[in-house]
């Protein structure tokens, strides 16, 4: 095997999600090229310089391709619904099933594990290395901003795990009840919504273009993250956010175990951050949710 093709037909929360099992591979050998096959931008895994982006893999392979050897060029599906959702159907929208899947890679044709790799259930986490990216304007803004700060993921869910419920009238909402919070809006849908303490993350980041990562590192200043388990609020999913810091999640979507990110029944686990979940779609009542946590 001199190859390794990495898939995945879907966004960029799903190629981010999967992005410290990517890493880990990618160190099993010196000898093997790295590549992966994906449709979102190639800054999204830039601080994984080992990896290049493929633009085609072969016709018979699919999104419900879990692997497949051809010749010496191994491909491997990253996605949660791979082989027709068999780690889908067991383990739902988690971390625990990406866990077992490539835990299956890894044995099946590395001979190796998880485990073996690291023993901590919770290690394959998204790790974002910021050190990649241009956080300075980021860090300037948050040492001038010492109000509570309020993240808020706006963007349109693409695959399906949420209603697109309109969320500008709750942020306005929000806006006025707490004048003395920050609230950092991700995007702009719509017109912009004009407030004093109502700022875009573009605005803060100044980069212009795709900064999902950076958007995750500037969560990392805030203490409350609120969205519908996509776009930025899939990147402020991240270990630093996660297991180092003290965070207050606040997420809506339709699964029973998406809004922790873990399946309990399979294996726990422990974030030093509070994570709240809701299947609430009605604007009055996610007003009413959001304000009594914020309380």
């Amino acid at each position: 095997m001199k190859n390794v093709i990495f898939t995945n037909w879907f966004h960029n929360g799903d190629i981010h999600v999967s992005r410290t099992f990517i890493r880990e591979i990618c160190g099993l050998s010196q000898d093997i090229n790295f590549g992966y096959f994906h449709r979102n931008n190639d800054f999204i895994l830039s601080d994984i310089p080992k990896i290049k982006r493929i633009t085609n893999v072969p016709r018979i392979i699919n999104e419900h391709t879990p692997s497949i050897l051809i010749g010496d060029t191994l491909y491997l599906s990253t996605w949660y619904g791979t082989d027709k959702r068999r780690y889908l159907k067991k383990y739902g929208l988690t971390y625990n099933c990406l866990y077992h899947l490539f835990d299956d890679h890894l044995k099946f044709y590395f001979n190796t594990s998880l485990q073996n790799i690291n023993p901590n259930l919770d290690y394959f986490f998204p790790d974002i290395n910021f050190s990649n990216f241009n956080t300075a304007k980021i860090d300037v803004w948050a040492a001038k901003t010492p109000n509570k700060k309020v993240f808020l993921s706006n963007g349109k869910v693409l695959s399906g795990q949420a209603n697109n419920f309109a969320m500008n009238n709750i942020i306005l909402a929000l806006a006025n009840a707490y004048p003395n919070y920050i609230f950092v809006v991700s995007n702009i849908e719509g017109s912009k919504i004009k407030a004093s303490n109502i700022v875009y993350s573009d605005d803060i980041i100044g980069k212009g273009g795709n900064d999902l990562n950076e958007n995750g590192y500037l969560s990392t200043y805030c203490d409350y993250i609120i969205g519908r388990l996509s776009g930025t609020y899939t990147f402020a999913f991240n270990k630093m956010n996660l297991f180092k810091l003290n965070k207050t999640f606040i997420s809506f979507s339709e699964g029973k175990n998406e809004g922790i990110w873990n399946n309990i029944e399979d294996f726990g686990i422990k974030y030093s951050s509070d994570i709240y979940h809701f299947t609430e779609t009605n604007t009055d009542n996610i007003i009413n949710i959001i304000r009594k946590i914020l309380e």
